[in-house]
């Protein structure tokens, strides 16, 4: 996995439209930290529960700190975004969503 710089690319702007269940029932904000949450620090911070929608509903998990504080606006324009939201959304990064998305650089 590349290394994300982050001095350089430390805003976000998500391109996910809606949070996904995957196939376990645990809701993510996106399919990147679906497929890729074992990267992230801040998942691994609040083991593998806390958005299990076979244990909580969904309701319950979009009232949880991970998309109250942290995926969202306020956690992305923090001191301390997510590394996977950073490195596949980061307006300075390589734009790897937008590559796989298919969405062109309007800068």
């Amino acid at each position: 996995m590349a290394k994300v710089d982050f001095k350089i690319s430390k805003k976000v702007v998500c391109k996910s439209t809606n949070p996904i269940i995957d196939i376990n029932g645990r809701l993510w904000p996106c399919c990147f930290m679906a497929v890729g949450h074992r990267n992230s620090q801040y998942i691994k911070k609040h083991g593998k529960d806390w958005n299990d929608t076979n244990k909580h509903s969904v309701k319950e998990i979009l009232a949880h700190e991970g998309f109250t504080e942290h995926f969202n606006d306020k956690g992305w324009s923090s001191d301390d975004p997510d590394e996977m939201c950073v490195r596949e959304c980061g307006v300075n990064s390589e734009k790897l969503a937008d590559k796989r998305l298919n969405v062109e650089d309007k800068d």
